[in-house]
């Protein structure tokens, strides 16, 4: 078993007891959200804990037994709450994997209240604008990336699929040149993330690569894409096209 079915199969092996019930799904992710933000917060605190109570040591000054025992307890407990972050990772990881919760279509990606369909493996590689009409007709968007966390999502499903150069998303210049313009009208520089490389007349799509770096394209290129939704309590209300994935 090579390392990526390896990883795929760690992912299956968890399992989240949710119910058939939308609703109890999301319950559920709700509160696997307010668990993570205890746990950030506890993370930070234990930070600022460190820093406050073992400053850095003056020239000539020594830790004191005292310190130093605290010092191992702090980072004893910071180290747990690492070990809690990634479980609670993995948690999150297998509900937005689980097919019995309907936040999303299936095939469809949960992460922080959105869904993601990423192509890859399981539709025929397509030119920008064919990837945005395929997203329009599942009501979704070519990909809008508003953050580093978001960002740090797709890098870690594209790390799955090695042979994926690049992912269409919903970035570009065409109506002006230089001026590159998210999906959501929002120009890229909104949201503060890497500055669009590569860019020429003849390039006005944006794709992103697997080191988080958006490159400008010629929009008939062809490649996989990422479409992107808001998550609904139940997605079966919207009528399924025929080639829906």
């Amino acid at each position: 078993m090579d390392a990526q079915s390896s990883h795929l199969e760690d992912h299956k092996q968890i399992h989240v007891q949710a119910g058939r019930d939308p609703a109890d799904c999301f319950w559920l992710l709700r509160g696997v959200a307010i668990l993570l933000l205890i746990v950030v917060l506890a993370e930070t605190t234990l930070l600022a804990l460190i820093i406050s109570l073992f400053p850095l040591a003056t020239p000539g000054q020594q830790q004191t037994a005292e310190d130093a025992g605290k010092a191992a307890v702090t980072i004893g407990q910071l180290s747990q709450c690492q070990a809690d972050w990634q479980t609670v990772s993995l948690l999150l990881l297998g509900l937005r994997r689980d097919r019995r919760c309907h936040l999303c279509p299936e095939r469809w990606l949960w992460f922080w209240g959105r869904c993601y369909f990423f192509s890859a493996d399981l539709e025929e590689e397509r030119k920008w604008n064919e990837s945005l009409e395929f997203c329009e007709q599942h009501n979704a968007s070519l990909a809008v990336i508003r953050n580093h966390r978001e960002m740090e999502f797709i890098l870690e499903e594209m790390r799955m699929f090695q042979q994926m150069k690049f992912l269409w998303v919903g970035l570009t210049d065409s109506q002006e040149e230089g001026q590159w313009v998210w999906q959501d009208g929002k120009p890229h520089q909104n949201y503060t993330l890497e500055k669009v490389q590569w860019n020429s007349d003849e390039k006005d799509c944006a794709d992103v690569r697997g080191d988080g770096s958006l490159f400008a394209a010629r929009c008939d290129e062809h490649g996989a894409w990422l479409c992107e939704r808001a998550a609904e309590l139940d997605h079966r209300k919207h009528p399924k096209s025929s080639t829906f994935p």
